[in-house]
């Protein structure tokens, strides 16, 4: 939900009327935060609400962060994998540096493709 501004209310004859607003104005951006159990992170994913990723989206962001792009701005199935290859890219899982990845109920992590391609892409053997 976006910040809708206050109504403000000055005296008459006053020449300045101060009034902070975000710039944001309606746009999203969704961040995939994966942390573990320890504290410890990877750097976060974020999700741009335009069609196309252009790398001037992360700059100034956080180091090895991803930045993917979807026009609603929110996960889908379709940068799911994009996410799961960040997260062994990042957590490394072996076969005697096994990792959980405990997500939450969202639709993008529910459906038989999701379960295959999380098998897929996190197998260790």
């Amino acid at each position: 939900m976006t910040h809708k501004p206050p109504k403000v209310l000055a005296g008459e004859g006053c020449k300045q009327v101060g009034k902070v607003v975000s710039q944001e104005r309606g746009e999203l951006v969704t961040v995939c935060a994966i942390v573990s159990a320890a504290g410890t992170s990877i750097p976060p994913v974020l999700v741009f609400p335009r069609k196309n990723y252009k790398d001037i989206f992360m700059r100034g962001g956080t180091e090895e962060a991803l930045g993917l792009a979807n026009p609603s701005g929110w996960m889908n199935i379709d940068l799911l994998q994009n996410v799961l290859k960040h997260f062994v890219k990042h957590a490394r899982p072996a076969i005697d540096h096994q990792v959980v990845l405990v997500m939450d109920n969202h639709e993008s992590h529910m459906s038989l493709a999701a379960r295959e391609m999380q098998k897929k892409t996190i197998s260790i053997s």
